[in-house]
């Protein structure tokens, strides 16, 4: 029995299309939002988006809540922070460069943000 050999190119221009999203730029902390979700299939960037919107909301900063509506819960930002920190380690060599930026840089700044937060809950306690 002979068998017909098949080559599947779809998946070229899948990876052709996927390499060219457009880099989204760490969003600063004064207005540390999400990376608007893209349409289409998931991504990285959805991911990273996803997960960082998480932590703002956990830590009371997202822009798209009134602050002091939503409830503080650093343990659970901690948990999405450090999720994104386990993403970024096991992707590391097979990230493109802007996916390894946009990870880094989401990751700093929403580390930074932890920090912010938690030493300015701190301060607030009655001591």
């Amino acid at each position: 029995m002979e068998y017909e050999k098949r080559v599947d190119e779809d998946w070229k221009k899948k990876a052709k299309s996927e390499s060219s999203i457009p880099e989204a730029a760490p969003p600063s902390p004064e207005g540390m939002g999400p990376a608007p979700m893209l349409e289409g299939e998931p991504s990285l960037l959805a991911l990273v988006s996803s997960l960082a919107g998480q932590a703002l909301l956990c830590l009371g900063r997202h822009p798209e809540v009134p602050a002091g509506s939503a409830p503080v819960d650093f343990a659970q930002a901690q948990y999405c922070i450090d999720l994104l920190g386990i993403l970024e380690s096991k992707t590391q060599g097979n990230l493109t460069p802007e996916e390894a930026r946009l990870l880094a840089g989401t990751l700093h700044d929403i580390r930074m943000l932890f920090v912010e937060s938690t030493m300015a809950a701190a301060d607030q306690r009655p001591r």
